[in-house]
């Protein structure tokens, strides 16, 4: 079985029947009335079943279709709705795997961007080492890492009254917010907006931009 975004000649998508090497048949698009509505998915599909013993005996006089009572035909009309599960189910996690893998590819590339720029502007003022970033929901990690001059902020505090991130993406979208926040920490403090601020009001501040940025929940 193969499956390709477009079966070339269009004749050729749907499944082919041999028996001993020869076929009279031409390709069956329904593929032995599979039962599920794939449509799509069944004409970017070309098969061939090659059957080495059996099935003579289910072929009509016309040679061309199969008696669908025979046993045989019964038997192999089941094999191939399985093979046919089988090829949609592993397309499915395939497609869902590259869909996966280009989206992380585009908030790697956004992200990317947004540092970036980031490193442009602070470079622009003549700051060319930032100070490093840490945000965390565990509050003796943030207490350790401002001990080490991190600007290491409280997760829980940066994201607080944000509206939530909803669906399958949820998680990744979060996440590409905190490295955002980020990013904009990272800016402000090479400005000197930090400067004769505290770690509270900091805090703060990065939530507000947060909820202007990404929405805030009704209070």
């Amino acid at each position: 079985m193969l499956w390709t975004p477009r079966v070339i000649p269009a004749e050729n998508a749907g499944l082919l029947t041999r028996i001993a090497d020869a076929s009279g048949i031409l390709f069956d698009e329904r593929f032995m009335d599979y039962p599920i509505a794939e449509l799509t998915r069944l004409r970017q599909t070309s098969a061939e079943l090659f059957v080495h013993r059996g099935l003579d005996a289910a072929l009509n006089i016309d040679r061309e279709s199969f008696n669908s009572g025979h046993p045989h035909a019964k038997l192999v009309r089941h094999w191939v709705h399985q093979a046919l599960r089988q090829l949609a189910t592993t397309q499915k996690r395939i497609a869902a795997e590259e869909r996966a893998r280009k989206q992380v590819a585009a908030k790697e590339k956004e992200i990317g961007a947004v540092d970036k720029l980031v490193t442009e502007k602070l470079a622009e003022v003549g700051v060319h080492e930032s100070a490093a970033v840490e945000i965390s929901d565990k509050a003796l990690i943030v207490e350790v890492e401002r001990r080490r001059g991190t600007l290491a902020y409280d997760q829980k505090t940066l994201l607080d009254k944000l509206k939530p991130t909803t669906g399958s993406k949820a998680k990744s979208e979060r996440e590409l917010q905190k490295r955002k926040l980020r990013a904009i920490a990272r800016l402000l403090d090479g400005f000197g907006a930090f400067e004769n601020m505290d770690f509270a009001k900091q805090q703060e501040l990065l939530n507000g931009i947060a909820r202007i940025v990404w929405g805030s929940v009704d209070e």
